[in-house]
């Protein structure tokens, strides 16, 4: 087993603010040393998302459930809150300092442990690079982090109701280490999905979906408004997607998380548009990344061509566009050896 820690760390530099989303109250750690935009989203809105209404959702008190990079707790510590079990996966010492204080300041302590490793496909030592939310697993990465699988680490008995990944493009790895668990459990399975960090990592969104449709599993795109649509052909309107697999029935799905289930349209892709804050950068910093890739049937709505052409006027100078785009955050593609598709 892994080394795991629950102790809080020193308070140097930390904010502890109260947030409240979807009538949760609860403490986040964030940094009062130049804090990075992660930090600074975290602090303003907890950088509640979609995700958090599916997972909340599909969990109940007492269940047991697995945050594969856990960073400084924006899913952990509410899951936590709610009654739920959480085992947190987190390698960087930095983020765990934040996450244990976090811990600590929400009274969780005995509902939430941390492991400090990283999840793979085999145990063992491997580089890694950056920090914050985007730290990953990289072939320059000059860190050195250990790594266990989901089968090694968790008992055989242990029940997982839902496992959270958002490994920064070691999804597919992750999900070969779980084998055992997936077979004997097939828990529901939350997952980001970035095309470029996957890439830098030998695998796609195809791969990941191809793997888990072989234990048979749906999969469905975690959509606003509690909703969870079959991805289609369209391709997706965000450089990062969400996703949920599950093998529960789909109507037993809809009555047990109160989400209604279809196939995404282009219809949705242009409602998410315009449902989104227009002064919420992050999600329009987003948007503008991957407006070119849009379906033409999007950019025929005049109210969304509309709210494209602002994100482009607003926000085209902006720090975080390109790494949106391509996944570099902080360091050149060659670096972080990411292979960017030509467009």
């Amino acid at each position: 087993m892994i080394e795991k820690d629950n102790d809080a760390v020193g308070q140097a530099g930390i904010r502890l603010g109260t947030l409240q989303n979807r009538g949760l109250t609860y403490k986040l750690a964030t940094s009062t040393i130049d804090p990075d935009q992660y930090h600074l989203w975290a602090a303003d809105s907890g950088v509640w998302t979609d995700v958090h209404d599916c997972l909340l959702a599909l969990l109940r008190p007492g269940d047991t459930f697995i945050d594969a990079g856990a960073n400084i707790g924006t899913v952990t510590i509410p899951a936590a809150v709610a009654g739920v079990r959480v085992i947190a996966y987190e390698c960087a010492a930095e983020n765990i300092r934040f996450l244990s204080a976090a811990i600590a300041a929400n009274g969780v302590e005995d509902r939430v442990t941390v492991c400090k490793a990283a999840l793979w496909d085999r145990p063992g030592t491997l580089p890694f690079s950056g920090g914050s939310a985007w730290g990953r697993v990289s072939d320059s990465g000059a860190q050195r982090v250990e790594a266990t699988t989901l089968d090694d680490d968790l008992p055989a008995s242990q029940i997982v109701k839902v496992v959270k990944l958002d490994v920064e493009g070691a999804e597919l790895h992750v999900m070969r280490g779980m084998q055992r668990l997936i077979r004997t459990q097939h828990p529901d399975i939350v997952f980001e999905c970035n095309p470029m960090v996957l890439a830098g990592n030998g695998s796609s969104i195809v791969d990941v979906f191809t793997f888990l449709k072989r234990f048979g599993y749906r999969i469905y795109r975690i959509y606003l408004s509690r909703r969870l649509l079959s991805p289609s052909g369209i391709p997706q309107e965000e450089a990062v997607g969400d996703y949920l697999a599950t093998t529960r029935n789909p109507i037993l799905l809809r009555l047990q998380t109160s989400h209604r289930i279809g196939r995404m349209r282009p219809r949705h892709v242009v409602r998410k548009i315009l449902k989104q804050d227009a002064s919420a950068w992050p999600r329009q910093v987003q948007l503008l990344a991957v407006a070119d890739r849009m379906p033409a049937a999007v950019w025929q709505v005049p109210a969304a061509a509309e709210r494209l052409a602002q994100a482009q006027r607003d926000y085209a100078g902006h720090e975080l566009l390109d790494t949106f785009r391509r996944g570099n955050f902080g360091s050149s593609e060659a670096d972080r050896g990411i292979r960017i598709p030509k467009r």
